[in-house]
C-alpha cells in the first residue's frame, strides 16, 4: 500500500509542470476571447439596415461598416443602405414594406427628420400662423415616427435611432440659404428620440450633439468653416467619421483591436486582450514572440482623418497596444514579420504604445486594403440606390412595372418629357435613372461582390515580433 502511494506521489510530481502548463494555457485563452465572446451590437449574421435621407444615401454610416469589418472579421454581417435622398418620415412609411422591411432587418437604424423641417416655415415672420405650421409640422413627424418605430422594431432585434445631425445656421457661407430656427427643431426631434427610444429598448445615438459639437470648435476659430460640406445640411466624410465616432460611444464598442503586455525582466505574459501569443523569448535586452490579433486596426484615411482632430477615436476606439515591463533603458528597434515599424524608449514601452495609426505595420496596410473597399461599396451602393430614388420619387405612384425594363424607361422618358428645363436637378436625376436602369444587375452585382471581397481579404494574419535593444 505504501509502495503505491509513493508511485501515484511520483506520477504526480511529473505531471505538475504539464498540468500548471495547461492552466496557464487555459487562462491565456480565456483572456484572448474575451473581447470576442462577448455579445456586441451587431452579431454573425446580422442584416443591419441603415434608413433615412440624402445623409444616409450618401453614405454616413461607412466608417460604422469600417469599424465592425476590421474589429470583428470573422462576423459576417451584411449592411444596407436604404437611404433616398429628399425623403421624410412618411416617406419611410410609404416604402415600409417594399423597401425596408423586404431586406429583412435583424437591426434597424433610423435618421431622418432634416426634410421633416421644412425650411420655408422657418423663414415665415413670427406669428399664430407660424407657430401653428411649426406644431402641425413637428406633431405629424412624430405620430409618423411612432407608427415606422413600431413596425420597425416589430420585425428587428434591435432599434437604434440617430438624432438628426445638424442643420448648420450658423456658418458664415452666403453660398447656402440658412433658415434660422430649423437647427434647434432639429434637436428638439432628438429629444422625441430620447423620450421614445425607451419603449423599444432602443438605443439612441447624438448625432445632433456630435456634430453640433465639433462645428462650434471649428468655428470658434473660423466661422465660415463646417463639419458639413458647406451647404448646411450634409455632412462630408469628416462629419461621417464625426458621427461614427458618436455612434460607436453611445452603443459601447469595445476599444481595443488588440494588447499584450509582456513583462521582459520575469520572461512571462502579463496580460492579452483579442489576441494570441506563442514562443515567447524575453531579458532585458529584448523580446520575440508570435501573435495573432483576432481584429485588424481601423485605417482612417482621406478626408475622414480630419475628424481625428476633434474626437479621441484612437484612444478611445482603435487601441493595438504592445506593452514590454522591465526592459533595460534604451532605445529598442520594434519588428513585426520582418519589417520594421518603428524605434521606441524602454519608458515608453512601459507605458504601451498604440500601434493602430503607424503605417509601416502589416496589419495597417491590411487595414488600409480594407478601407478602401468600405469606400468603393460606400460609392457603388449610392450609385445603386439612385435607382430606386427615381422609382420612388419621379415615377407615378400607382406605376407598378419596375422589372419591366422597357416599361420603366417609357415612365422615365414620359417625366422627363414633362419638364420644362431639361438640365435642373430633377432632370438630370431623371436622366441619371435611364442610364442606369438598364445596368441595375450589374450595379447590385458590384455592391455585393465589393460586401464579398472584403470578407475574404478582412482575416488577420499571424506574426513575429521582435524587440532588439540598440
Amino acid at each position: 500500500m505504501k509502495k503505491l502511494l509513493l508511485i501515484l506521489l511520483a506520477l504526480a510530481c511529473l505531471a505538475s509542470p504539464s498540468l500548471q502548463a495547461a492552466k496557464k494555457e487555459k487562462k491565456s485563452k480565456a483572456k484572448t476571447s474575451q473581447q470576442q465572446g462577448q455579445q456586441f451590437l451587431f452579431q454573425s449574421g446580422d442584416r443591419v439596415c441603415f434608413i433615412g435621407n440624402s445623409i444616409t444615401h450618401a453614405g454616413y454610416w461607412s466608417p460604422i461598416m469600417l469599424y465592425y469589418v476590421t474589429r470583428f472579421p470573422d462576423a459576417e454581417m451584411s449592411f444596407f443602405n436604404l437611404g433616398l435622398g429628399g425623403d421624410r418620415v412618411d416617406g419611410l412609411l410609404r416604402r415600409l414594406q417594399t423597401d425596408l422591411l423586404s431586406h429583412k432587418p435583424t437591426v434597424s437604424v433610423v435618421m431622418i427628420g432634416m426634410n421633416d423641417m421644412r425650411p420655408n416655415i422657418f423663414n415665415m415672420k413670427d406669428g399664430e400662423a407660424k407657430t401653428n405650421d411649426m406644431n402641425k409640422m413637428i406633431q405629424s413627424y412624430e405620430n409618423n415616427a411612432v407608427i415606422l418605430y413600431d413596425s420597425l422594431k416589430a420585425h428587428s432585434r434591435q432599434l437604434i435611432l440617430l438624432t438628426p445631425s445638424i442643420f448648420d445656421q450658423t456658418q458664415v457661407n452666403d453660398k447656402a440659404p440658412n433658415a434660422v430656427g430649423k437647427n434647434d427643431a432639429l434637436r428638439d426631434l432628438g429629444e422625441f428620440m430620447k423620450k421614445t427610444a425607451p419603449k423599444y429598448d432602443g438605443i439612441v445615438v447624438d448625432a445632433w450633439k456630435a456634430t453640433q459639437d465639433v462645428t462650434l470648435a471649428m468655428q470658434a476659430a473660423d466661422p465660415t468653416v463646417s463639419v458639413l460640406n458647406g451647404d448646411r445640411v450634409h455632412p462630408g466624410p469628416m462629419g461621417c467619421q464625426v458621427m461614427s465616432y458618436q455612434f460607436l460611444k453611445d452603443t459601447k464598442a469595445p476599444a481595443y483591436v488588440s494588447s499584450v503586455d509582456i513583462n521582459a525582466k520575469k520572461q512571462k505574459i502579463e496580460d492579452l486582450i483579442n489576441c494570441e501569443v506563442k514562443d515567447l523569448k524575453a531579458d532585458v535586452q529584448g523580446v520575440s514572440f508570435s501573435m495573432k490579433a483576432a481584429s485588424l486596426p481601423v485605417a482612417v484615411i482621406g478626408k475622414y482623418a480630419d475628424a481625428l482632430k476633434y474626437v479621441p477615436f484612437t484612444d478611445d476606439f482603435n487601441k493595438e497596444i504592445v506593452r514590454v515591463r522591465g526592459l533595460e533603458e534604451g532605445n529598442y528597434k520594434l519588428s513585426i514579420g520582418g519589417t520594421e515599424v518603428g524605434t521606441y524608449s524602454a519608458k515608453e514601452l512601459e507605458e504601451g504604445v498604440n500601434l493602430s495609426t503607424n503605417d509601416k505595420t502589416p496589419q495597417y496596410r491590411q487595414a488600409v486594403t480594407i478601407a478602401n473597399l468600405v469606400e468603393k461599396y460606400r460609392k457603388n451602393y449610392q450609385d445603386f440606390r439612385q435607382i430606386v430614388h427615381g422609382e420612388f420619387f419621379r415615377f407615378d405612384p400607382k406605376f407598378t412595372q419596375f422589372d419591366n425594363l422597357e416599361a420603366c424607361l417609357a415612365e422615365a422618358n414620359r417625366v422627363l418629357a414633362m419638364r420644362s428645363d431639361k438640365n435642373d436637378r430633377i432632370s438630370l436625376a431623371i436622366k441619371r435613372y435611364i442610364s442606369y436602369k438598364p445596368n441595375e444587375a450589374k450595379m447590385r452585382d458590384a455592391v455585393f461582390n465589393t460586401a464579398k471581397e472584403i470578407y475574404t481579404k478582412n482575416k488577420p494574419a499571424e506574426y513575429v515580433y521582435t524587440l532588439v535593444k540598440q
